[in-house]
């Protein structure tokens, strides 16, 4: 990389109605964000120095969903990084291995160590559920998948590349955000950088949220607001 191109990378993204725009394969990374609400750019920020020095970091995307667009790790894996991408529907999997093959695809949903069930509402479809029995989804899903659930603990365990630490992880699992933090063994797998989904947030008592008390229990602070996600570093 040029140092004109590492200049033009952190000169920020373009604007549009106050928006970020949503990148597509014929824009310029260097102009957009892939995550819904900036969270790429924030956490891009955080790793500012790393990026500038070239060097090759290590995510985990927990609840991945689409390969590229609405992702909060995308942005990265362009950048050269790889990194675990964990999420239950099947009809992404193939995308995933096509478009991302430095990734690791784990085809599962997230919680403690065992099996559970996952469904695509009737209604819209960027919108699942995973649940521990087929009675727990009503008539407004499709007929549920038993799928298998891993832990944060089990993932790292097993997958995280002997000597890598991690520098990154994303977690977006439709309210199951608590069990899976609860799933982790913060003593020895403790990313510096943390985006998660928190679609009770409340700005005003951020820490009634137990997801986010949790971290910062586990000593990660708030870096970031970007509802109903939020962005916290290790200190």
């Amino acid at each position: 990389m040029t140092e004109s191109d590492q200049t033009e990378l952190f000169r920020g993204p373009r604007m549009l109605n106050t928006h970020f725009a949503i990148a597509t394969d014929d824009v310029p990374l260097v102009n957009v964000c892939y995550g819904m609400q900036g969270e790429d750019l924030i956490v891009r920020e955080l790793f500012k120095a790393e990026l500038r020095a070239g060097k090759i970091g290590f995510y985990a995307d927990f609840g991945a969903y689409d390969s590229r667009y609405g992702s909060n790790t995308y942005l990265f894996y362009q950048y050269g990084w790889r990194g675990i991408c964990v999420e239950p529907n099947p009809i992404l999997q193939a995308q995933h291995r096509a478009i991302r093959p430095r990734d690791i695809f784990v085809g599962a949903a997230v919680g403690m160590d065992g099996n559970g069930y996952w469904a695509e509402s009737k209604l819209n479809q960027a919108s699942s559920r995973v649940g521990f029995a087929r009675s727990d989804f009503g008539p407004d899903f499709e007929e549920p998948l038993e799928i298998p659930l891993v832990s944060l603990n089990r993932v790292f365990s097993e997958l995280l590349p002997t000597g890598t630490a991690i520098d990154y992880i994303s977690i977006d699992l439709e309210g199951h955000e608590f069990v899976a933090l609860q799933s982790n063994d913060w003593t020895r797998f403790r990313p510096r950088v943390i985006v998660i989904e928190e679609n009770a947030l409340d700005v005003n008592n951020l820490f009634g949220s137990p997801s986010l008390a949790f971290l910062r229990d586990q000593g990660y602070k708030i870096a970031g607001i970007t509802p109903p996600n939020v962005i916290l570093r290790a200190s």
